[in-house]
């Protein structure tokens, strides 16, 4: 079986809502989902954002649940001027080898390398800074901490990322931290809405943000519908 974990609600929204016979149940504070997506069993899981709380979640999961598979999903920053948002993308350097081998056929991805970072990169300048330096073409704060509690546990990994925000693009930090605590896992919309309400300059740049994203999560979930079709029984 397949577990496919997200670091956020927003992120895993769509394909849970995929999700048929679905039972949801909440294990040491993370969010399981367990059903099947089309006729492929798989638990999905919210494990948290940021490194230490996805690696904590990831364990967890594990720990509860027997999987021969881990697939880490959700957004990520571009740091090369190339990618395009929306674009689908494996992440090389800690993805199995041979997962992404028998994954070749499927059309719509590209393979890339991370740049593991615990903290969102929000400035357009210090993303294609890191870029450059490290040679690395997105950028995220789990697939990292999240791989190395997979592998040792003997379980093959892959991190599937969708582009959220271009390189060339500055995100508003200062707004997303006001609505979710990356210590606790938890939203926060009141000190989102106070933050707001005292920064109105800031509501446009939430808002260009946010808009694009419903679409991005689309095509994330469609093609993770085909990974998980083609690990059914790997």
């Amino acid at each position: 079986m397949t577990a496919v974990l997200f670091p956020t609600d927003f992120e895993a929204k769509d394909l849970i809502g995929q999700m048929t016979g679905r039972s949801t149940k909440n294990v040491e504070g993370v969010t399981v989902h367990s059903g099947k997506v089309g006729k492929t069993e798989i638990i999905a899981a919210i494990i948290g954002m940021g490194p230490q709380l996805a690696a904590k979640g990831a364990l967890i999961v594990l720990k509860h649940h027997t999987v021969s598979n881990v697939v880490l999903a959700g957004f990520a920053g571009a740091l090369s001027p190339q990618l395009k948002r929306g674009q689908i993308l494996i992440v090389q350097d800690y993805s199995s080898e041979s997962l992404i081998n028998f994954l070749k056929l499927l059309p719509g991805f590209d393979i890339a390398r991370v740049y593991p970072s615990d903290r969102v990169i929000a400035s357009a300048a210090l993303k294609q800074q890191i870029g450059s330096q490290y040679n690395c073409q997105l950028v995220d704060m789990e697939t990292d901490a999240v791989a190395r509690a997979v592998i040792q546990h003997g379980i093959e990994f892959l991190s599937i990322r969708a582009i959220s925000d271009l390189a060339a693009e500055d995100i508003p930090d200062d707004v997303l931290s006001k609505g979710y605590n990356m210590h606790t896992g938890k939203t926060s919309p009141v000190r989102l809405i106070m933050h707001l309400a005292v920064n109105r300059q800031r509501i446009n740049a939430f808002k260009a943000f946010l808009k694009p994203l419903p679409q991005v999560r689309k095509g994330l979930t469609h093609f993770l519908a085909q990974v998980i079709n083609e690990l059914d029984g790997v």
